[in-house]
């Protein structure tokens, strides 16, 4: 209860959800706010995913180098719109750099270079596109938390300009703060 008192405090009444879990279970010691009920685009949080598509399928290294640029087009051939950093601020170097730095300019072209296939099966090896569970089934149904969707067909004229921007956490992938906190937790 004083954990719960406590994450409740800390949303301090703003818009958004905490969701905190046990490390090493994944237990769900508390929830506030809007913790599983509204799933919103992850934005960059969403980058784990990518992360991990990409070094499982071996299209991106640690070590790998990316130019410090500030927009980029992620698929000049099949006209992709161009994508920008945060604040358009230079970003790039080793992906570990990119990586801590969040760069868009990074990770929108690594999302069309891994593929949507790939991308879309990882999230749904973390849930995505999966019927959420919280506690057990009676919990789970009585109180009925949103899901964590994508797209999945990706194959109409703008598909690279949507897994670009699925990459990075926007466009139509939706994730809650409970299937986040679960993603990092996995981690």
């Amino acid at each position: 209860p004083k954990l719960q008192e406590t994450t409740v405090d800390a949303l301090g009444g703003q818009s958004g959800g905490i969701a905190v879990l046990a490390a090493r279970t994944g237990e769900v010691r508390a929830l506030a706010g809007s913790a599983y009920s509204s799933p919103q685009p992850p934005g960059s949080t969403f980058k784990v995913v990518t992360t991990t598509a990409g070094l499982e399928a071996g299209k991106v290294k640690l070590g790998e180098q990316f130019p410090v640029v500030t927009q980029i087009n992620p698929d000049p051939v099949n006209g992709a719109r161009v994508i920008d950093n945060a604040h358009d601020e230079p970003c790039g170097g080793s992906f570990v750099d990119a990586f801590a730095k969040s760069c868009n300019t990074v990770f929108a072209p690594l999302g069309v270079k891994i593929g949507a296939e790939k991308i879309v099966e990882t999230a749904e090896q973390y849930g995505w596109n999966q019927a959420p569970t919280l506690y057990d089934a009676n919990a789970t149904a009585a109180t009925d938390p949103g899901r964590m969707t994508m797209p999945t067909n990706f194959e109409d004229d703008t598909s690279h300009t949507n897994i670009s921007v699925t990459a990075i956490g926007q466009g139509e992938v939706l994730a809650t703060p409970l299937g986040m906190a679960s993603v990092t937790q996995t981690i």
